[in-house]
């Protein structure tokens, strides 16, 4: 579904501190859903162009997902991690959690789907052209470490923290 493919792409902006306008190349080896059967939140299949992705730059992301259920609130707990060493893996940022519904307000975007705002109407959320985003994240500062990679985790949760869906990206900075 678009919504956490959106939150993905919120959420790092949020997380990521840009320091100064600077190209970075990350070529994504895994774009999935990492929701349990049992989450309301479906994504079945999920691409990105151009791949790799050039940020900050434009992006063309097709998606198919389902949302079982009505749902009225959204938060968002993000991860940014990078591989320090090979197969170490260390957080960038301080996992922290958004309310989705607030930081969707007032955002204009061309809607596809029966709802791009709370609250959330069970369907079915298909992209058949694509939906194109402009990611303004650079990923200025990231410290010195051995390996190129670098992963996002992006769990939706409902106010009583029941999880909704989850999305993950993997990629590696070129």
């Amino acid at each position: 579904s678009r919504m956490p493919l959106f939150v993905l792409l919120l959420g790092v902006g949020a997380l990521i501190k840009i320091e100064e306008p600077s190209e970075m190349i990350i070529t994504l080896t895994e774009l999935k859903s990492c929701s349990k059967r049992s989450d309301p939140v479906q994504a079945s299949l999920l691409e990105a162009s151009p791949n790799p992705l050039i940020l900050p730059g434009n992006a063309t992301f097709s998606m198919q997902g389902s949302i079982a259920e009505d749902i009225k609130t959204v938060f968002a707990e993000i991860t940014v991690e990078y591989e320090f060493v090979p197969g170490m893996w260390k957080n960038f940022t301080i996992p922290q959690t958004f309310d989705l519904c607030y930081a969707l307000k007032g955002v204009t975007i061309d809607c596809p789907f029966p709802t791009c705002h709370c609250p959330f109407v069970k369907g079915k959320y298909v992209t058949d052209a694509g939906l194109q985003v402009y990611i303004p994240v650079s990923f200025a500062g990231l410290p010195d470490f051995e390996s190129d990679s670098i992963r996002t985790t992006v769990v939706l949760r409902d106010i009583d923290q029941v999880e909704l869906g989850c999305l993950f990206a993997q990629g590696t900075i070129d």
